[in-house]
């Protein structure tokens, strides 16, 4: 739905404003996997207040780590997800990705 949504991990939280997003959290909750998959997102490091703003037209991935210093925030593959992920999640609620 429309407006600027939050979603928090043990790692990062992730301010969202009309995005397509995969999170993936590590078993032991040492680090989470984020790719702001199209638009744009405020991407924080808990444990170092690490900050940073994400924007995609397809796909922009990280590792957010619970490390104390910086760079908590680190460049990733694409994993786990794809886009035909993304174009059936978004066919339910009659919308497209904007790379389809």
């Amino acid at each position: 739905s429309p407006g600027r949504k939050t979603i928090s991990t043990p790692t990062a939280t992730v301010g969202i404003r009309g995005t397509g997003i995969f999170a993936d959290v590590s078993t032991d909750k040492s680090s989470t996997y984020f790719c702001t998959c199209y638009g744009s997102v405020e991407l924080s490091a808990v444990s170092s207040g690490e900050k940073m703003m994400l924007t995609a037209d397809h796909h922009n991935a990280r590792y957010v780590s619970n490390a104390t210093y910086k760079p908590a925030i680190e460049i990733a593959p694409m994993i786990n997800h794809t886009d035909r992920d993304l174009i059936m999640l978004e066919s339910l609620f009659g919308r497209k990705p904007p790379f389809a």
